[in-house]
């Protein structure tokens, strides 16, 4: 487990990789119940990860799962007013607000 629901924080994906590489590396655990790309995104773009780390980073693993596609569309209940992200011309990503700035409506509706 990334975020180490359920689990010690020694027993959490994030501690195990930073024990197994013998301590080579410098962890930290930015998984957060409920949280999707879109958080880590913001997280990124918005300075909470500067703010944090304090060493050079080298290597990022990122975990997804399939309702990572539901969160990130805006269509998680508890998540109505996270950070939305639409794709640029160039391929790109921008923040456009937040979900509950407009209703956000399933494809397949």
């Amino acid at each position: 487990m990334t975020f180490g629901e359920g689990v010690e924080d020694d027993q959490a994906m994030p501690y195990l990789v930073g024990e197994r590489s013998g301590n080579r590396f410098r962890v930290y655990n930015f998984g957060f119940h409920g949280y999707g790309p879109h958080q880590m995104l913001a997280a990124l773009t918005g300075g909470r990860v500067q703010d944090t780390v304090d060493c050079q980073p080298t290597h990022v693993v990122y975990q997804a799962i399939v309702p990572h596609v539901e969160r990130v569309s805006g269509l998680a209940t508890w998540d109505r007013h996270g950070p939305r992200y639409v794709e640029t011309q160039d391929g790109g990503v921008r923040l456009a607000g937040r979900f509950d700035d407009t209703e956000v409506k399933p494809p397949w509706k």
